[in-house]
């Protein structure tokens, strides 16, 4: 009695039973989309970068945590709220003064 095992080598980034998947963290029909997850994002079934709570842009390399002050646009700019305004959103709007801007 023998024994045969047939071994298959996959081509590239293919990989699994049969070479019929991708290779981890590449994805695509011909697996030539990379992505590994990492600290700002996470991957999708497409290889594409979805963006961690408080990450923004395409990249998710743009860190915005919303405050009282701003909230966060898609681009993770700062777009200033009520009496707020400024790059930093932290000066009062015209007519509006103190701490507080009231």
């Amino acid at each position: 009695f023998s024994r045969y095992h047939i071994r298959f080598y996959c081509n590239g980034n293919q990989g699994g039973i049969g070479c019929a998947g991708c290779k981890q963290d590449y994805y695509t029909s011909d697996c030539s989309k990379f992505c590994k997850s990492y600290d700002n994002f996470t991957c999708d079934a497409n290889g594409d970068h979805i963006c961690k709570p408080n990450y923004y842009n395409t990249s998710c390399n743009v860190h915005c945590v919303p405050t009282s002050k701003y909230t966060c646009s898609n681009n993770g700019s700062r777009e200033c709220l009520g009496r707020w305004t400024g790059i930093l959103c932290d000066t009062c709007s015209t007519g509006w003064y103190g701490a507080n801007c009231s």
